[in-house]
This record gives C-alpha cells, sequence and structure tokens, in this order.
C-alpha cells in the first residue's frame, strides 16, 4: 500500500500545473497523434512538457490545464475532467492555438472546468474541437471559489478565429453537450468573446452539429446567450465558401438564444438550420442570425424546425434584423416570425 502511494505522488502533481503536449522521441505521442489511453500506458515516456507534468504516462487532469499546440491530435478516449475552477476569463482548460485538434471519441465524457478555447486568425476552418457520435461534453463552473457567477466557453482566445466546433453525432448514437449546474454553477456557453462580454470580433461562424442534444446551455441574463457569434462582413470575398453554419437534427432544451453580430455571417459561408426541436428555451428567441447577401451557390435554409420562442427576436420585440436569401420552409414557430 504504501508503494501504491508513493507512486500516485510521483505522478499526481499536488499544485496546479499547466502542461504543453510534445512529441517526445519514441513515446506514444511521437507522431503528435495520441490517445489519453496511449499515454498512459506509456510507462517509459514524458509527453507534456511544463512544471509538474513531466511524469512517465502523466496524464494532466482535475485543477491542470493543457495547450495542444499545432499539428497535434488528441484523443480523448476516457473520461477526462481538466481545467483549474478559474474566475471568467482565466487560463483556458484546453487550447488549441491555429491548429491543435482535441477530438472526444465515443463512449467518453470530456469535463471542461475551464474555457476551451482555439486561437487562430488565419483563413481556413480547420476543426479544434470534435465530439463523436456517442460521446458527452460537460461545462462544469461547480468547482470555481463563486459557482454562481462564473460560466466557461467553447470558443476562441478572443480574436479573428475561423475555426470550427465539429459535433458528429448519428440517428442512432446522439452527442450530448450539457452543464453541471451543482453549487448553482452558470451554464456553459459558446461565444466568440470573453465571458460578460460584448461580442466585437469576428469568428465563429463555422459550426457544425448534427444529432447532438444540447441542454443547460446559456441563459436569459445581459451576455447569457448560448451560442454568440462574430460573423465576418466581407461582401462575399472571404476564402471559405465549402463551409457552412450547420445545426441538424438536434434537440435544444433549457438553451439560450443563438445570435450573431451586425457584421452577419459572410455570404460565402452557408447556413442550414434543419430538423432541430427547442423546448424550455430561455430568453427572447432561439435564433437571430443576421447576414450578408449570399454568393453565387450559398444558402441559407432553415427547414422542419419547432421553434418554442418568436423568430429573431432581438429581445425588445422585432428589430432591423438583415436576413437576405433565406429559404424558410416546415417550420413550426410557437409563438411568431419576426422575419
Amino acid at each position: 500500500m504504501k508503494r501504491l502511494i508513493l507512486f500516485a505522488l510521483c505522478i499526481t502533481p499536488l499544485w496546479p500545473a499547466a502542461c504543453t503536449l510534445t512529441n517526445t522521441a519514441g513515446s506514444a505521442c511521437s507522431t503528435k497523434t495520441c490517445s489519453l489511453t496511449a499515454i498512459a500506458a506509456d510507462s517509459t515516456h514524458t509527453v507534456w512538457t511544463g512544471s509538474g507534468c513531466t511524469a512517465n504516462a502523466f496524464i494532466p487532469g482535475n485543477g491542470n490545464t493543457v495547450v495542444i499546440p499545432d499539428t497535434y491530435t488528441l484523443t480523448v478516449n476516457q473520461n477526462w475532467t481538466i481545467g483549474a475552477s478559474g474566475a471568467n476569463n482565466t487560463a483556458a482548460a484546453i487550447q488549441t492555438n491555429a491548429t491543435g485538434l482535441v477530438e472526444v471519441a465515443s463512449g467518453a465524457t470530456l469535463r471542461a472546468r475551464g474555457d476551451v478555447l482555439s486561437n487562430n486568425t488565419v483563413n481556413g476552418a480547420t476543426n479544434f474541437l470534435v465530439l463523436d457520435a456517442g460521446s458527452t461534453f460537460i461545462f462544469d463552473a461547480s468547482q470555481a471559489s463563486s459557482p454562481t457567477t462564473t460560466r466557461y466557453r467553447i470558443g476562441d482566445a478572443p480574436a479573428q478565429s475561423f475555426r470550427s466546433f465539429s459535433a458528429n453525432g448519428t440517428s442512432g448514437s446522439h452527442v450530448t453537450v450539457t452543464s453541471d449546474l451543482t453549487n448553482g454553477a452558470l451554464p456553459g456557453q459558446f461565444r466568440f468573446a470573453n465571458v460578460g462580454a460584448a461580442q466585437i470580433y469576428y469568428g465563429g461562424n463555422i459550426f457544425n452539429a448534427v444529432y447532438t442534444d444540447f441542454s443547460h446551455i446559456g441563459d436569459a441574463s445581459a451576455f447569457g446567450e448560448a451560442f454568440l457569434w462574430g460573423g465576418y462582413g466581407c461582401g462575399g470575398g472571404c476564402t471559405y465558401s465549402a463551409y457552412v453554419y450547420r445545426m441538424q437534427h438536434d434537440t435544444f432544451n433549457y438553451v439560450g438564444p443563438n445570435k450573431n453580430s451586425s457584421s452577419g455571417i459572410s455570404g460565402n459561408a452557408s447556413v442550414l438550420i434543419d430538423h432541430n426541436v427547442f423546448t424550455n428555451s430561455l430568453g427572447s428567441t432561439n435564433l437571430y442570425l443576421q447576414t450578408e447577401v449570399p454568393a453565387a451557390g450559398i444558402t441559407y435554409t432553415v427547414s422542419n424546425n419547432v421553434f418554442d420562442k418568436r423568430y429573431s427576436d432581438n429581445g425588445s420585440g422585432c428589430g432591423a434584423l438583415s436576413e437576405p436569401g433565406f429559404a424558410f420552409s416546415n417550420n413550426f414557430f410557437g409563438d411568431s416570425d419576426c422575419t
């Protein structure tokens, strides 16, 4: 028993550790692509840099933070709690920078006790966080020093980000995205601005969620949007015409508004909001998306949805929302349609 305790003390830091993944020669991460279980099984190499991170087979956990550098991929294939439970807008639980990627495998749960951020200012829509079918993501501010005033976000650093969140559920194996509200913790958000701040940055208009069940995301408070995007008003001149803002076959329960800034989604990025169901929604609206005029071949489609709030309500009634080129079909509006 004493040996087991000493071994645990050797591989577990006694203070919060900030760890950066590295490709030590011969290690589980030597190719810059590795999984948590492979790291845990590699008892002869270290795969992290940073004080308190360099023990062989070490996996950062509760109280720690990680950086996944450019060109690296980390697969979360076991349940994982990560983050320092800091205050709003402090050290991210996970930061992926310009091309790093975290992928949560089927059956695994990623519990984030801090933000999950990309940091990229170059056009291009590489994924920074992928949730595979059957996986779960949990925002968890319950262990912060003040849970009732703390919320975490998925977004960017912030700057001008064009990286993508992707939840790839199937009809038989949904993705789950939710928040742990223990101790009165605030629900998490998808936003491309700091928590509690207005959206002034570009970014976030590349998003994919299919067969995903969202619950307890955002709320009705000021700056409490579940989804807050910067858009990118570039007059059709952007270079990401193949990309789509997509929510399809999803459910939204106790979820706040989905809004973007006045710059609007680029006319070179398609929008698909299809076969979604909204229940117990929070705030004034389900969707409030401003857009540019779509470029040739670009489509904006809102179809086969069940909305329980007024569509395009800006919080004080129907505002001057710009939605040129939108095609609506077979939707149920539980309140009304401002458009």
